[in-house]
């Protein structure tokens, strides 16, 4: 597919590491910097890639975060993460950490993003995951920028290092409107427009990368050395047919893996079940199994991603935290209460969480228009609750 480096998230680790494995052999280029074998220490993947375009010199790097996880995976598969702040600065030292740009494929989170572009020591280009908002900010006093496109593969981003040439407000091939004008407008309007919507954190984002794009302006076309350009991948744009040929292999792939992957011995879990809590709250637990949230793995399957660890978070109850597992114990498929209100262990001892709107946002934003007090009135356990 032409990548020059691939960061491999939790979700790649589904399959196995020999899996991973396998597709390095066949020209993945894989590339992870603090992910180490838990026996010898030594980098599971190429620390970095470094290459040449138009005469700079580009070094890749990429950092993982044990957090995003699921519960016991990393010793299970013989891993360990080392702190990403120790093992950055590690590779500065050393000659072969020199470049003229550095990027940084994270997978470490927004505030940890910001932490490691503050004690970098240098600018850096880091392109992060994991955050329900697209940003694209500097982070003062590094003059670094941090990056994090719109989730689940719905813009396509590109960054042009260098002096921008050619005419302005004229983008690469293939993008519908390249000029920073324009794209700027248009966060200002999504923000004006949302912005009543948005939690604190969300209105944050949005506003710093509005500011960002604001600096940007101010510099005339010809002398930005860091030009960000975002395409919509929606429905305007058509499906390449051989991406959906592979696509439509990956999901094969997944499911044959789903039924010969013998799942790893369980880890203690928080988790007890949907049957657990209809034992005392019936009505709520009822009016839950007429609603679409009961059926989302049925959904999920029908349309063959049973088993795509991309989808699994927001058609199940606690994926990656302790919850369900691809080929483990039944009742959990579906979101459940413990989707919403926390796992159950401990209850009714325990008080259990009220979700608010950024809990369903963290699932349904950009999927269309999500009026929250109305959706939640129509839930099945809240009108069993309120009548």
């Amino acid at each position: 597919m032409g990548y020059d480096a691939v960061l491999p998230g939790e979700a790649d680790f589904f399959g196995g590491i020999l899996l991973l494995r396998g597709h390095e052999k066949k020209g993945v280029p894989f590339v992870c910097l603090n992910l180490v074998s838990a026996q010898t220490g030594k980098p599971v993947f190429s620390p970095y890639r470094r290459f040449s375009r138009g005469g700079v010199t580009v070094l890749v790097t990429g950092l993982a975060s044990g957090s995003v996880f699921p519960k016991g995976e990393l010793a299970g598969l013989g891993l360990k993460v080392l702190p990403p702040g120790e093992a950055l600065p590690s590779l500065f030292a050393r000659q072969e950490g020199e470049a003229d740009v550095v990027i940084v494929l994270s997978h470490l989170g927004f505030s940890e993003d910001r932490e490691l572009a503050r004690r970098a020591g240098r600018p850096l280009i880091i392109l992060g995951a994991h955050s329900r908002m697209p940003v694209w900010m500097t982070e003062a006093g590094s003059d670094s920028i941090l990056s994090i496109p719109q989730d689940r593969g719905r813009v396509l981003q590109e960054i042009s290092v260098g002096s921008v040439a050619g005419a302005p407000g004229k983008g690469p091939a293939g993008f519908a409107d390249g000029s920073l004008a324009a794209q700027y407008e248009a966060k200002r309007s999504e923000l004006s427009a949302r912005g009543k919507e948005m939690d604190r954190r969300e209105r944050d984002l949005a506003e710093r990368t509005l500011t960002a794009y604001g600096r940007l302006l101010a510099v005339p076309e010809g002398k930005r050395l860091i030009t960000p350009r975002a395409q919509p991948l929606d429905e305007t744009v058509p499906d390449d047919p051989e991406m959906v040929r592979m696509h439509g292999e990956y999901r094969k792939t997944l499911g044959q893996l789903a039924r010969t992957r013998r799942p790893g011995p369980a880890g203690p879990t928080e988790y007890r079940g949907h049957a657990a809590c209809g034992r005392c709250h019936p009505e709520n637990h009822a009016g839950w199994r007429k609603e679409p949230h009961a059926v989302a793995h049925g959904t999920l399957a029908g349309q063959g991603d049973g088993a795509n660890p991309d989808c699994l978070p927001c058609h199940v109850t606690g994926y990656g935290k302790g919850g369900y597992r691809t080929g483990g114990p039944k009742g959990l498929e579906g979101v459940g209460c413990e989707a919403c209100h926390g796992p159950g262990k401990g209850h009714p001892g325990k008080k259990m969480t009220i979700p608010g709107e950024p809990a369903c946002r963290s699932c349904h934003e950009g999927l269309g228009p999500f009026p929250f007090a109305e959706k939640r009135r129509l839930l099945g356990c809240v009108r069993a609750k309120d009548g």
